[in-house]
C-alpha cells in the first residue's frame, strides 16, 4: 500500500465515532468547523493527533480493533482522526506548515518522520558517527504487531510523543490546547452521558410495558398517574435519573409515545417527588 492510499485508509479508521455517527472524511466541511474551538473562516485546521504519526497503531486492524483502538486512545486523552475535539484552528499557514510551524518542528525534532527522509530510512548519523535505526523499520515492527502489544506501547508512545507534540504546539507557539486530563475528563462526560441515555431508553420501556399492561390511553391525566406510579416502582437510582430528565426538560414532552414524555408533566411529577399533592408549595 502506498503512503496516499495507507494515509486515507488511516484518517477513515481514526475518523470513527465511538458514541454516534462517524465523522467524515473531509475535515474542511462546516459540519466539523463549527465544532472546532476558536475556529473563524480561513483558519487553517490542525490535527493534533497527527494521522500519519498515529497510522501505524491502525494499519493491519480489523474494524472492530480499529473501533477499541479509538476508543483507547481518547481514554488516554488523545482524540484522534476528524473528531473536532482533535483539531486546533491556526490563522497562519506558516504557523501549520512552515518550517517553523508544528509539522516543521514535529519533523525537526523527531516525532513526525516522512518515510523517505533520512530518519526513516536510517541514513541519520548520530553525534558519534554511528547510523541511527531506521523509523520505518520501528513504524513496521508497530503495524505488523498484535492488538494488545499495541496496546501496550501506547502510554508511553502518548508520553514521549503526543505529550510533546501539544507542548510545541502550546509552549513554543502559543495556542490554546487542551491538558490531557481535560480530555480525559471529556471522554468521561460522553461514556456518563451515553449510560444515561441507555438507562432512560430501558426505563421508558419498562414504563411503557407497565401502562400497556393496564391498557391505559397514549395520554391523559389517567395514564400520568399511572405512569407516576410505575416509576416509584422502579429502583430509586434509575427511577431518579427519569424523574431529574423530565423536571430538567431532557425529555421531549411533545412525544405521545413515550410514556416518559407523559409524566414529565412538572406538576404530576412534582406532586410524586414531594408527596404533597402540591407541587412544593405550601
Amino acid at each position: 500500500m502506498n503512503a496516499d492510499a495507507r494515509r486515507k485508509a488511516s484518517l477513515k479508521a481514526q475518523s470513527v465515532n465511538t458514541f454516534g455517527k462517524n465523522y467524515p472524511n473531509e475535515y474542511q466541511t462546516p459540519t466539523i468547523q463549527r465544532n472546532v474551538k476558536g475556529f473563524e473562516k480561513g483558519d487553517q485546521m490542525h490535527h493534533r493527533a497527527i494521522l500519519s504519526v498515529f497510522e501505524p497503531f491502525f494499519s493491519g486492524l480489523n474494524g472492530a480493533e480499529k473501533i477499541a483502538m479509538v476508543d483507547e486512545l481518547a481514554s488516554m486523552g488523545v482524540f484522534t482522526g476528524n473528531n473536532p475535539r482533535n483539531f486546533t484552528a491556526i490563522p497562519s499557514i506558516s504557523d501549520h506548515q512552515g518550517g517553523g510551524g508544528i509539522h516543521g518542528l514535529a519533523e525537526k525534532y523527531g516525532i513526525q518522520i516522512k518515510g523517505d527522509n533520512v530518519r526513516g530510512t536510517g541514513k541519520l548519523r548520530a553525534d558519534n558517527g554511528e547510523l541511527m535505526p531506521a523509523a520505518n523499520d520501528f513504524f513496521e515492527k508497530i503495524r505488523n504487531s498484535t492488538y494488545d502489544e499495541r496496546i501496550q506501547a501506547l502510554p508511553d508512545f502518548i508520553n514521549y510523543g503526543q505529550d510533546e507534540l501539544d507542548r510545541i504546539l502550546r509552549d513554543d507557539l502559543g495556542f490554546d490546547v487542551p491538558t490531557r486530563q481535560e480530555q480525559i475528563a471529556e471522554y468521561n462526560r460522553l461514556v456518563n452521558k451515553e449510560h444515561e441515555e441507555i438507562v432512560t431508553q430501558s426505563l421508558r420501556q419498562q414504563v411503557d410495558q407497565a401502562l400497556e399492561g393496564k391498557g391505559l390511553p397514549r395520554s391523559g391525566d389517567r395514564r400520568a398517574g399511572a405512569a407516576i406510579e410505575a416509576l416509584l416502582a422502579l429502583p430509586d437510582a434509575h427511577s431518579g435519573l427519569l424523574r431529574r430528565q423530565a423536571l430538567d426538560g431532557d425529555i421531549n414532552t411533545s412525544d405521545q409515545g413515550k410514556a416518559v414524555t407523559v409524566i414529565a408533566d412538572k406538576v404530576y411529577m412534582n406532586k410524586a417527588i414531594n408527596g404533597n399533592g402540591k407541587n412544593g408549595k405550601n
